[in-house]
């Protein structure tokens, strides 16, 4: 049976029910962009921060290779700013070095108030009894007075810098050095 004279739209979308569907996909489209936005953002900051962290190895990778037995601190410093760029692959850089039994000379210093943190944390981890560890043959004897620390030990810290968004971001690490041996004389590495 067929109906005659029926309303030809029956079956068919109305012009509200369109423009809600659309608004509808509007504010969905809209949410899935700001997430893409936010995952870029996200994704941009790990980024520069795995490699300011390469550049803090590749600092101290070289502070490895130039630091001796009997090389002082600002040795090494000069050293580095001489053998490295100003800025490594766009982030600049800059250290500061401190000998840990050094603290007393220089009190500002926020690695010498590490060092003395260390030095006492150290004190109390060595008053607990514990099995004795066999220390390496390589490893300098600690001198006395020094809160555990050898004289050859340099505290190094990283701080690495860039811009993200027009303001400046930094980025620290502090790492322990010892001193490799010395080449005899006459003889390359």
């Amino acid at each position: 049976m067929r109906r005659c004279g029926g309303d030809p739209r029956q079956g068919a979308f109305s012009l509200i029910e369109v423009l809600v569907a659309l608004m509808i996909l509007s504010v969905g489209a809209t949410s899935i962009l700001a997430l893409f936005a936010v995952a870029a953002s996200t994704h941009k900051r790990s980024v520069d921060r795995t490699r300011s962290a390469l550049v803090a190895e590749r600092i101290v990778a070289e502070a490895q290779s130039a630091y001796v037995s009997g090389t002082s601190a600002e040795d090494l410093r000069s050293a580095l700013y001489a053998r490295l760029p100003e800025t490594i692959d766009g982030y600049s850089w800059d250290i500061e070095t401190v000998r840990p039994g050094e603290e007393g000379r220089r009190k500002k210093s926020s690695l010498a108030r590490m060092a003395r943190t260390t030095a006492a944390k150290a004190k109390k981890a060595a008053a607990k009894p514990r099995m004795p560890a066999k220390a390496p043959s390589h490893a300098p004897a600690p001198s006395e007075g020094s809160g555990g620390w050898s004289e050859d030990e340099l505290l190094m810290r990283i701080s690495v810098a860039w811009s993200q968004g027009g303001r400046l971001v930094t980025e620290e690490y502090v790492t322990l050095i010892l001193p490799h041996a010395a080449a005899p004389e006459g003889k390359k590495r």
